[in-house]
């Protein structure tokens, strides 16, 4: 990646969705956490750095507020020339070292928001970010492009037939005749369950890692469960993730492992392979569905 395309001044203009109504107030979503009980011992995955999460209603305030926000692709080149969010930084998962190595000391001091299809690669980008020694990390909820554009935001890009100038330009009219997102998307702040309050139900589903998707591919539950995922990694190698649970973990074919996770707030989380998504560009999404109030289709897929 140039030095040029890194340091082209980054406008975003503040970002409303045409479609759908936000609610009034929302508030900074925590991670799920990933909780450990009960375990298989050597298999268990142990749990990567958190990343924060922010909703769109928060990230839309603070960009008509003006505040710096930048907007990281970490698709590929081909993918971000064919549609992208208005004024995004590429940096191709493929280059994000040199990416970040580049970074001005201005761009560290913004908000930066990676994000890609769904979050996988951009999880993974985040991560090295935050090693790097950049703190004002979020990622978007709902997840990425997928969810953006199921959400009716504006894009640029040539599948688009718009540059990032006229994209921004929409954007910040719709800021201004305050059009938001319409459909409520309602989450759980769900506390902590009472010391006297009954043991959770606890689920154990066996998960199969394919080339081009995983088995199953929705997993329906509530809010308090608990779910033990066995990850089968099959005909190749894989790379499984799931940004909302801080699950980051390579397998090799054959291999298996197991995941434990505390189900603290409603939403909907995908999970898939980051290998399997580069290589195939795999159009099935998958996630756990946890008390969800919208349809699949309302997050992108």
């Amino acid at each position: 990646m140039s030095r040029m395309n890194l340091m082209k001044p980054f406008i975003i203009l503040p970002i409303l969705a045409v479609a759908f109504q936000i609610p009034p107030v929302f508030a900074k979503m925590e991670a799920s956490r990933v909780s450990y009980w009960a375990t298989e011992g050597e298999n268990l995955v142990e749990q990567e750095q958190e990343i924060a999460f922010i909703e769109r209603r928060e990230l839309f305030d603070l960009l008509k507020s003006k505040q710096p926000v930048i907007f990281v692709d970490t698709r590929e080149a081909k993918e971000y020339q064919v549609s992208h969010l208005p004024n995004a930084l590429n940096m191709p998962f493929s280059k994000r070292h040199e990416f970040i190595a580049s970074l001005t000391d201005e761009q560290k001091e913004a908000m930066i928001v990676p994000y890609c299809n769904w979050d996988f690669r951009a999880y993974v980008s985040a991560l090295e970010l935050k090693k790097a020694g950049i703190q004002n990390l979020h990622m978007m909820y709902p997840h990425g492009l997928r969810g953006w554009e199921a959400a009716g935001l504006p894009l640029a890009g040539e599948s688009i037939g718009q540059n990032d100038a006229q994209a921004s330009a929409k954007l910040d009219q719709l800021l201004k005749d305050n059009q938001f997102v319409s459909d409520v998307i309602t989450k759980s702040t769900a506390s902590q369950r009472p010391a006297d309050a009954p043991p959770p139900e606890t689920r154990t589903i066996e998960m199969r890692i394919l080339k081009t998707k995983v088995e199953p591919r929705h997993i329906k539950a509530s809010v308090g469960e608990r779910l033990i995922l066995n990850l089968h990694a099959e005909e190749e190698d894989h790379h499984f993730v799931i940004p909302d649970f801080g699950i980051n973990v390579d397998l090799e074919p054959g291999e298996s492992k197991t995941i434990e996770l505390e189900l603290k707030r409603s939403g909907y989380f995908p999970y898939g392979c980051l290998k399997c998504c580069s290589r195939y560009q795999c159009q099935v999404k998958q996630a756990i569905l946890v008390d969800l109030v919208m349809p699949p289709s309302f997050y992108g897929e």
